[in-house]
């Protein structure tokens, strides 16, 4: 393309797509009424029944050599000026305002193609201010316009029910908004390109609410979460699973003081149940797995390995009544070979001197089998059950 050719779409691009050409136009007036056709084509001149020259805002119907052709106002110099209807070759139509060629002001776009539709305010052939975008799928925009994207205070009612409002930039939801959905589900908060980015909450149709950070629309940082049967998680987040350190509250069965790693509790951390009893010690994917202390309201105690959330293996317990056993167990029940103390025959009198020494069992090695001592089987160790309140 030639220089000349060059500038020739600079100036098409210039005028947003709506060209010009020679046109062939008639004037008409509603008083003193005139009719004037003027025909121009390359190398032939220009017949007139009269020669009358276009009044400025007086108004014109133009056919341009294209197809497209214009009804409206124009200004001395034939371009289109004032109120008018502009319907491209391609079939869209431009219902508005004009000035020098240019739809600016007031208007209204049609696409012919799609079937979407416009209506509100435009700048230099650019949505721009406030307007309306009906879109051939039944989707819908009202709100403010930047140099032809959403841009502002706006609201974008989705054909399937959803909805988007709140400040827009550049064609995306960025700033405080909400978005609700058709299924009832909700979130609002602040949005960065269309997905919610920083502080945030999430609620659910069936009654889960979430509140704190968000990154990319996931849960990410530090946030609450509520279910609707009553738990709750207060902790840190990533990806939208819990990960981090948190406390996780359940709704009938105490609490779990841990860390989290992609949504299980892992490591350390403190089971505090309803009832009173404790559980410190290791977790992997939400179990008891590793060395862990459980104390019973019971006056029970035991402290030694557990795995997948049973005792089993090595490990020492103790009663309110003075007996013990330390040895091996299998699934919470003492199993094995052990050493083991029988209870206290009489209990200790209270008159006693502060610093007399206490009685103590001395320690006895046996062998046990389902929590019985063999051969005396009148020494029971009963099984050890976790609480599940």
């Amino acid at each position: 393309m030639g220089i000349k050719g060059r500038r020739a779409a600079a100036g098409a691009r210039r005028n947003g797509g709506i060209e010009t050409h020679a046109p062939v136009y008639t004037q008409e007036k509603t008083s003193d009424v005139r009719s004037v056709s003027c025909v121009t084509s390359k190398g032939s001149s220009a017949k007139k029944s009269q020669s009358v020259s276009p009044k400025k805002h007086e108004h014109v119907t133009i056919t341009y050599p294209d197809g497209s052709r214009f009804a409206g106002q124009v200004d001395v110099d034939m371009l289109r000026h004032g109120t008018g209807t502009f319907v491209a070759a391609n079939g869209d139509v431009f219902q508005g305002e004009w000035v020098r060629n240019v739809f600016h002001g007031h208007g209204t776009r049609i696409w012919a193609k799609s079937g979407d539709r416009h209506e509100g305010m435009y700048h230099k052939n650019h949505r721009h201010g406030v307007g309306t975008y009906l879109w051939a799928n039944g989707d819908k925009y009202v709100g403010g316009w930047r140099l032809g994207k959403m841009h502002g205070d706006g609201v974008f009612s989705c054909a399937n029910g959803d909805r988007h409002e709140g400040k827009w930039k550049k064609g995306m939801l960025h700033g405080q908004g909400k978005k609700t959905f058709a299924n009832g589900d909700y979130v609002e908060g602040n949005f960065v390109a269309n997905r919610l980015s920083g502080w945030g909450r999430k609620v659910f149709f069936y009654g889960d609410v979430y509140e704190g950070s968000f990154a990319n629309d996931e849960r990410s940082g530090y946030g609450e979460y509520k279910w609707a049967c009553g738990d709750v998680f207060k902790g840190e987040w990533r990806a939208g699973v819990m990960h981090g350190k948190g406390v996780f509250s359940y709704a009938d069965s105490g609490n779990v003081q841990s860390s989290w790693v992609d949504g299980y509790i892992t490591g350390p951390g403190v089971h505090q149940f309803r009832c009173g009893s404790t559980y410190s010690g290791s977790f992997k994917k939400d179990q008891r797995h590793g060395f862990g202390v459980l104390k019973l309201t019971s006056g029970e105690q035991y402290e030694g390995n557990w795995t997948h959330d049973e005792i089993e293996g090595y490990g020492a317990w103790s009663s309110a009544d003075g007996r013990s056993y330390c040895g091996e167990w299998k699934r919470g029940v003492a199993s094995g070979d052990g050493l083991y103390s029988k209870a206290l025959e009489e209990p200790p009198d209270e008159d006693d001197d502060e610093f007399d020494v206490p009685l103590v069992r001395p320690l006895e090695h046996g062998c046990f089998a389902d929590g019985v001592l063999i051969p005396c089987k009148s020494f029971v160790i009963p099984k050890i059950v976790v609480p599940d309140y």
